[in-house]
C-alpha cells in the first residue's frame, strides 16, 4: 500500500512539473499577443513618420507572424488539452490516495485493535493460569479431605435412604388411612340405611364397634405425628452434614494458611538476624570512610572559604559601581532588542502568510472555477437541445480595491471560440437552464459534505425538448450518485410529464402533493409515484 501511494505521489509530482510547463506557455502566449500589439503600434508609428514598407514585406511578415501565431496557438491547445487531461488524472489520482489514506487508517486501526486484543489475551492467559495454580491449590486440598467427604456422603446418602423408606412407608400408611376413612364414609353409610331400615335394636353393637374404630384412628394419628417428627430430624441432619462439610473445608484451608505464615515468619527473622550482623559492619565502614573524608573536606574549606571572601569584596565593589552607572542598562537592551527583533520576525512572517494565502486561494479558486466550468459545460452539451450555444462557462474578473482582492463573475456562451456574454443575448430558456446548470455544477464541485440539491420549478420557460433533455440529465445525476449516503434531490414541479420523463419511479414509491381544499385550505397528500409514471 505504501509503494501504491508513493507511486501516485510521483506521479503528482510528474503532473504539477507539466502544469508549470502549462503556464509557461500560457505566459510565453501572452508575452506573444504583447509583441503583435507592440509591432501595431511601431508600424502606426512608421506610418506616421513616413518610414512605409513595401506590400510584399508587409506580406511576408504578416504570413510569418500568421504561422507563428498558428503554431503557438495549436501548441497551446493541445497543451491545453494535456493540462486538462492531467488535471482529471490528478483528481483521480487525489480521489485514490483518499481512499488508500483510508484504507490505510482503517489498517492502522485494526493491528491497533489487533494489538488490543492479544494484550487482553495475555491478560487472560495470566488470569488463568491463576486460576488454575488455585484450582491445583483446592484439588490438593479436596484431596486431603476427600477421605471424611466421602465418609459425609456415604452418611448423607444412608440418611436419605432411611427417610425414603420411611416417606414410603409413612405414605402407605396415609394411603391405609385414607381407605379407612372412605371405610368407615361408608360404614356411616351402612348405619344411617340401618336405621332408615329401623334396626336400632342394633344400636349398642354399632356404637361399640364405632368406639373401637375411633380408637383406631387416633392410634393411626398418633403413628403419623411420630413419623412425621422423626421426616423432620432426618432433614435437619442432613442440612447439618453439609454445614459440617463446609466447616471441615474451612478449618483445612486455615490450618495450611496458617502453617504458611509460620513458615514465612521463620524465614523472615533469620534473614534480619543475618542481614543485621554484615550491615553492622559495612556501616562500620563506611563511617570510618566518611569521617576521614569530612577531615579532608573541611581543610579544603577553609582555603575555599578565605578566597570567596576576596571575591565576595571585589564584587560587591563592581556591584556599586554597576548600581550607579548600569543598573537597568541590560535589561532595557535585552527588552528593546527582543522587541525588534520579534517585530522583524513577526512582519518576515505576515508577509510570507500573506503572500502564501494569496497564492493559495487564488490557485484553489482557479482549480474550482475550472472543475465548475467543466461540469457546467458537460451537463449543457447533455441537456441543451439547441445548436445556437456549444457550452456555457463563468469567467471571474479580479478586482483589487484598497488592498483587497474581489471577483466580478459573468456567466459567458461558447459558439466555435467565439465567447461573449449571455446578459441581454439569451431567452429566458436559455437563462432558466443555464441557472440550473450551473447550481449543479456548484453542487457537484463544492457539495461533497452535503449532497442536498433542491429545485424550485427547474422547467419554468423551458421548451419541450429541453425539457425532456434536463429530466434525462437529472436522471444521469440521481444514477451516478445514489450511492452517496447524503445525496438527496428535491424537485418542486407542477410539471408531471418532467417527472415521467425523469422516471422517478426507478428511485422513489411516493411523493407528496401539495393542494387546496373546498375551504381554500393547503393540504399535503403522499401519493404513489406510480399515479403519474
Amino acid at each position: 500500500m505504501d509503494d501504491t501511494v508513493r507511486v501516485k505521489q510521483e506521479q503528482r509530482q510528474d503532473f504539477e512539473s507539466m502544469s508549470k510547463t502549462v503556464l509557461s506557455i500560457s505566459q510565453t502566449h501572452k508575452d506573444i499577443v504583447e509583441a503583435e500589439a507592440q509591432v501595431d503600434r511601431i508600424v502606426s508609428q512608421q506610418q506616421s513618420s513616413g518610414m512605409i514598407r513595401s506590400t510584399q514585406e508587409i506580406t511576408e511578415l504578416q504570413d510569418a507572424c500568421g504561422e507563428q501565431l498558428k503554431t503557438a496557438k495549436n501548441s497551446i491547445n493541445k497543451l491545453s488539452i494535456d493540462k486538462q487531461r492531467m488535471r482529471d488524472t490528478i483528481n483521480a489520482l487525489e480521489l485514490e490516495r483518499s481512499e488508500l489514506r483510508n484504507k490505510l487508517s482503517h489498517a492502522v486501526r485494526q493491528l491497533e485493535r489487533k494489538k488490543d486484543y492479544g494484550d487482553q489475551i495475555q491478560t487472560q492467559k495470566h488470569d488463568i493460569m491463576k486460576q488454575k495454580e488455585i484450582i491445583q491449590e483446592a484439588d490438593k486440598d479436596l484431596e486431603s479431605v476427600e477421605p471424611e467427604i466421602s465418609r459425609a456422603r456415604a452418611l448423607r446418602d444412608d440418611i436419605l435412604q432411611r427417610g425414603r423408606e420411611k416417606e414410603k412407608k409413612v405414605g402407605s400408611e396415609r394411603d391405609g388411612l385414607a381407605g379407612s376413612v372412605s371405610e368407615l364414609r361408608m360404614i356411616d353409610s351402612d348405619i344411617q340405611d340401618y336405621l332408615n331400615r329401623g334396626g336400632s335394636s342394633n344400636l349398642t353393637l354399632n356404637e361399640q364397634a364405632v368406639q373401637e374404630l375411633d380408637k383406631t384412628i387416633r392410634r393411626t394419628d398418633d403413628d403419623m405425628v411420630t413419623l412425621i417428627a422423626r421426616s423432620n430430624k432426618m432433614k435437619e441432619d442432613m442440612t447439618s452434614s453439609e454445614a459440617k462439610k463446609r466447616n471441615i473445608i474451612e478449618n483445612l484451608t486455615y490450618r495450611k494458611a496458617a502453617r504458611d505464615i509460620d513458615t514465612l515468619e521463620q524465614a523472615v527473622m533469620e534473614l534480619e538476624s543475618r542481614r543485621a550482623h554484615e550491615d553492622l559492619e559495612r556501616l562500620e565502614g563506611e563511617a570510618a570512610s566518611f569521617d576521614s573524608e569530612r577531615e579532608v573536606k573541611n581543610a579544603e574549606r577553609g582555603a575555599v572559604m578565605g578566597a570567596m571572601k576576596s571575591k565576595d569584596e571585589e564584587l560587591a565593589k563592581l556591584a556599586q559601581e554597576w548600581e550607579d552607572e548600569y543598573q537597568f542598562a541590560a535589561q532595557k537592551y535585552r527588552r528593546t532588542h527582543i522587541e525588534v527583533e520579534t517585530t522583524k520576525a513577526a512582519i518576515e512572517d505576515l508577509g510570507r502568510y500573506s503572500t502564501a494565502l494569496n497564492n493559495a486561494i487564488m490557485q484553489y479558486h482557479a482549480m474550482k472555477m475550472e472543475e465548475v466550468n467543466r461540469i457546467a459545460g458537460e451537463l449543457w452539451q447533455s441537456t441543451y437541445q439547441g445548436t445556437d450555444i456549444d457550452t456555457i462557462l463563468i469567467r471571474s474578473d479580479s478586482e483589487a480595491t484598497s488592498g483587497r482582492s474581489s471577483y466580478n463573475y459573468r456567466v459567458c456562451m461558447v459558439k466555435q471560440d467565439a465567447e461573449m456574454d449571455m446578459r441581454g443575448r439569451c431567452s429566458a430558456g436559455q437563462k432558466v437552464l443555464a441557472s440550473i446548470i450551473i447550481r449543479l455544477a456548484l453542487a457537484e464541485s463544492f457539495g461533497i459534505g452535503c449532497g442536498l440539491i433542491a429545485l424550485d420549478e427547474p422547467t419554468t420557460n423551458l421548451d419541450k425538448d429541453n425539457i425532456k433533455s434536463l429530466a434525462e440529465s437529472l436522471h444521469s445525476i440521481i444514477k451516478a450518485r445514489r450511492a452517496q449516503s447524503n445525496f438527496q434531490l428535491i424537485v418542486i414541479t407542477h410539471d408531471e410529464e418532467f417527472l415521467r420523463h425523469m422516471r422517478c419511479s426507478e428511485f422513489c414509491d411516493d411523493f407528496w402533493r401539495v393542494s387546496r381544499d373546498e375551504k381554500q385550505n393547503s393540504r399535503i397528500d403522499r401519493e404513489s409515484i406510480a399515479t403519474i409514471v
